[in-house]
């Protein structure tokens, strides 16, 4: 398929954004489109899953510099469309290519994660903020942690001297080893339930910190808690600015853009 449908930016980092990728690029043979990265990380795992298609297509990494620097890229690329795949938590990105799209009179569409719901059994204090649970944490009187927030706020639980951690992230982080009473681990998910299981008995887990970000991929982890009699302190999905072209599946946004930009 030729490029005359105009350009496509494609703000990535997770599965449901590689997939719609896989059928932009390979399905319909679509080059017209930019792949967006907040940061290396994203990316290198996504080189790991599909080493050609990410070393021959249009990759942007890094962000845009802010809301003018991306009204300038959708700009100089005269974007007809910009999907929005990003993780749940990327309140800023979000916020900025919907506040782009409305003043530039760009189509946006964005693929909405569900949030997992608290079900019989969980044991849940729901926050809004990481400020929050530091707080919840700070205040329990359970003292084995496991956080699974990822690494841009795990220095924050630093102030916290009486309790023990367990910290996963994706990839290790040198900025962590000076924290205290702490044990770091990697790993990127799916991870299995009864692994999950194991690792918070090992480390004799009593409350899980983590981020609601819906989906399938890190839920095994709240069944562990709940089928454990853990406590999980859930950080809700930040509120970003509403738009009117949202899905909850990948199949969905696919048949959308059959439909409204490829008209097939």
């Amino acid at each position: 398929m030729n490029s005359q449908n105009g350009h496509i930016l494609l703000l990535a980092g997770t599965e449901q954004a590689r997939l719609i990728a896989n059928f932009i690029f390979n399905d319909l043979n679509y080059k017209n489109c930019t792949i967006s990265f907040a940061g290396a990380t994203q990316f290198t795992r996504s080189l790991s899953l599909d080493p050609v298609f990410y070393s021959q297509n249009n990759i942007n990494i890094g962000g845009f510099g802010g809301i003018q620097g991306l009204e300038n890229f959708l700009k100089s690329y005269k974007t007809k469309l910009i999907i929005d795949a990003t993780h749940p938590f990327a309140q800023q990105i979000k916020n900025h290519a919907t506040e782009a799209s409305k003043k530039l009179k760009i189509q946006l569409v964005r693929f909405e994660r569900e949030a997992w719901t608290k079900q019989k059994d969980d044991q849940w204090l729901e926050c809004h903020s990481i400020e929050e649970a530091i707080n919840l944490v700070r205040n329990q009187p359970e003292t084995h942690i496991f956080l699974t927030i990822g690494k841009r706020f795990i220095s924050d639980f630093n102030t916290i001297s009486n309790k023990s951690f367990l910290v996963r992230t994706i990839d290790p982080y040198c900025q962590f080893i000076k924290f205290k009473n702490c044990t770091f681990i990697t790993g990127f998910p799916p991870f299995a339930l009864i692994a999950e299981k194991e690792l918070m008995s090992q480390y004799k887990i009593e409350t899980l910190v983590t981020k609601n970000s819906g989906g399938q991929a890190s839920y095994n982890k709240i069944i562990a808690a709940r089928e454990l009699g853990i406590k999980v302190i859930m950080i809700s999905q930040p509120k970003v600015i509403p738009n009117n072209t949202c899905f909850l599946s990948v199949l969905e946004i696919i048949s959308w853009l059959k439909k409204n930009f490829f008209k097939i």
